[in-house]
């Protein structure tokens, strides 16, 4: 390799580089070249719900109302109210980043319910994602081949009289 390391000298090849890391050479193990661009990784909208009286995904995923849901004006267009109730999304993260955007507001809360999410809050260690509000906190708890993941985040302190908006980033290549 160009390195010098190898006696025959060759350029650098194979291996695959990541927005993070530059790809390693398969002959001497050199990282070498550019990272990706976050252009050059697909980059795609898997649920759209703007709560127009129903749970329907504008995308056409799998969504379902449980429990006692009601419509109200939102921040924009409409919104769901949770009384004792929650979205289910048919979405299973697996190996790769994503992230989940949404508006909030409430009037409190009590316990900590779930709001959105594809498991059973009850047992967090299940493969999923579920977001959860308590002690004026917000949760994001998700778990992939048997590892559980819990991040929280103080709510603001008009969290019981304005929209807020919050995103949650996963990127499997930082580990975050």
């Amino acid at each position: 390799c160009e390195c010098g390391e190898i006696s025959e000298k060759e350029e650098h090849k194979g291996g695959t580089a990541t927005t993070t890391e530059q790809a390693k050479c398969e002959v001497c193990d050199t990282p070498y070249g550019e990272l990706a661009q976050p252009e050059d990784e697909e980059v795609k909208l898997l649920y759209h719900l703007k709560f127009e009286e129903n749970v329907t995904d504008e995308l056409g995923g799998n969504t379902v109302a449980n429990g006692e849901l009601s419509y109200v004006e939102g921040y924009n267009g409409k919104a769901v109210v949770f009384d004792n109730g929650y979205v289910a999304l048919d979405f299973t993260p697996g190996t790769s980043s994503y992230s989940v955007a949404f508006w909030l507001k409430t009037t409190g809360i009590s316990g900590d319910p779930a709001f959105f999410g594809n498991k059973n809050w009850d047992k967090g260690a299940d493969l999923g994602f579920v977001f959860v509000m308590r002690n004026n906190l917000l949760y994001f708890n998700f778990a992939d081949a048997g590892n559980r993941t819990d991040v929280s985040t103080g709510l603001p302190s008009t969290w019981k009289m304005e929209w807020t908006h919050y995103t949650i980033a996963v990127d499997r290549e930082a580990n975050v």
